[in-house]
């Protein structure tokens, strides 16, 4: 909770810990300082005016820790070279919510660095890595904005990897600089403009170098699934398979946990390369095809265009489950929860229009041409208004999902269950099918004045 100026330039040697700003026992930052410079003394370049140093013989490399704090210069950088306003900082950095202001370039150049919740702006250039980072670096919740060129750079053989990175109001419209470039940048979850050609009204990435070149930047984005039934309540063993649109298996038939899910995953879904001499090319990897399915389950598939972090439910409704339709139609349906192991039984009868008896209740009022409009219509009485398959595939469907009868294909008919035609108190029931296929995979009972 200080502020502190120096006139000249500052030096970090090995060994040594800076620490501006404090951290609370849940990871917290706060009590910041702000860290200002007005000198412009460090004219050599390869330090500025705040330099941190890497390890020397058996001495660790420096550390600067900045918790919400402001580093800055008072006067801000406008051109290049600007040795003073350069910082090369070859030691550890960790920084969380800390603001970066009016520098030329602030190199990251030793391969472990912790930056979380950072601002650079009114900058030179903005997020800058120049080593190639180790497992152990972290690089999160990074905003560039209002800086003159590259609110990103990657050169070199730094692979590195940002998750939500936010680039925007970059002077000249590179939002991401590559020079010379021949490792990896994975950005996650990250927003910034792709055209290849940039400019201050068309932003994107500008490719620099010859083509022999192979570095590449990786947009990517997460996806968090949850595999649920029509009750809300989590599947296990459920098996998720994702396929882009080359279809290339993205993930691989991977089965949920007893929660319902399987785990966050990155999904890369474009990667810009060199494509010539100062030249960039995209190949983008939407859409992708999402399919999920378990035994006794309905497989549900949808296509997915991922461009920003993915995290929903799949829903998995049984293949016994009834939909929220109903039918007017004299049917009863008495539903089984598993088709193989208990069957269905679908009874039909005739019923005059307007009988309260009909629809999966039974309290619905009989209507064969389904409240079209024209009043309540007889059903299953005579040989025309007969009780159609289509009809009882219908209220079937809706009243046990796929386990009672199906619909395969127009004309096509499959009943699962047994069939009753008509009843034991011999009410009069017609029944037609005309130019259709019909199969019956359990017994039909055809009763006492039925046809």
């Amino acid at each position: 909770s200080e502020a502190v100026d120096f006139a000249r330039q500052v030096k970090l040697y090995a060994s040594s810990t800076f620490i501006a700003g404090q951290v609370s026992a849940t990871g917290s930052p706060f009590g910041g300082s702000t860290i200002s410079f007005s000198g412009t003394d460090a004219t050599a370049r390869g330090e500025g005016e705040f330099f941190t140093a890497s390890s020397t013989g058996s001495a660790p490399a420096s550390q600067l820790k900045l918790f919400d704090s402001i580093v800055l210069h008072k006067e801000a950088a406008t051109t290049t070279p600007d040795n003073p306003r350069d910082l090369y900082w070859q030691g550890q950095v960790e920084a969380n919510r800390t603001s970066f202001e009016n520098w030329q370039t602030i190199r990251l150049k030793n391969a472990t660095n912790t930056i979380q919740d950072v601002v650079y702006t009114n900058m030179y250039r903005g997020f800058f890595v120049e080593a190639d980072q180790g497992a152990s670096s972290t690089f999160t919740t990074i905003k560039s904005r209002r800086n003159i060129t590259g609110g990103l750079y990657a050169s070199s053989t730094a692979n590195f990897t940002i998750s939500d990175l936010a680039i925007s109001d970059i002077d000249d419209g590179r939002h991401i600089n590559v020079f010379d470039y021949n490792a990896t940048t994975t950005l996650i979850n990250s927003t910034f403009d792709i055209s290849l050609t940039p400019s201050p009204t068309v932003p994107g990435i500008k490719f620099n170098g010859a083509g022999s070149n192979v570095g590449a930047i990786e947009r990517a984005f997460t996806l968090d699934l949850k595999v649920v039934d029509s009750a809300n309540a989590p599947i296990s063993g459920a098996t998720v398979r994702l396929v882009d649109t080359n279809d290339t298996v993205i993930i691989n038939d991977v089965l949920t946990d007893g929660s319902g899910l399987i785990g966050q995953k990155t999904i890369t879904t474009d990667i810009f390369k060199y494509n010539g001499a100062d030249t960039g090319v995209r190949q983008n990897f939407n859409t992708f095809t999402l399919t999920v399915s378990k035994s006794g389950k309905i497989t549900s598939t949808q296509v997915l265009d991922i461009s920003a972090a993915q995290n929903f439910s799949a829903v998995l409704a049984g293949e016994c489950d009834a939909t929220a339709a109903d039918y007017p139609y004299p049917v009863k349906v008495d539903t089984t929860t598993d088709k193989t192991v208990t069957d269905a039984v679908i009874t039909v009868w005739g019923a005059p229009g307007g009988s309260p008896t009909c629809g999966k209740l039974g309290n619905l009022q009989c209507d064969g041409n389904n409240n079209s409009g024209d009043g309540f219509q007889d059903v299953g009485l005579t040989e025309d208004n007969a009780l159609t398959f289509q009809q009882i595939a219908d209220f079937a469907v809706a009243a046990n999902g796929s386990c009672a009868m199906t619909n395969p294909a127009a004309g096509t008919y499959a009943v699962i269950g047994k069939m009753n035609i008509g009843s034991t108190t011999a009410s009069t029931t017609f029944l037609k099918t005309a130019s259709e296929a019909v199969d019956f995979a359990r017994q039909v009972k055809l009763y006492a004045s039925s046809t």
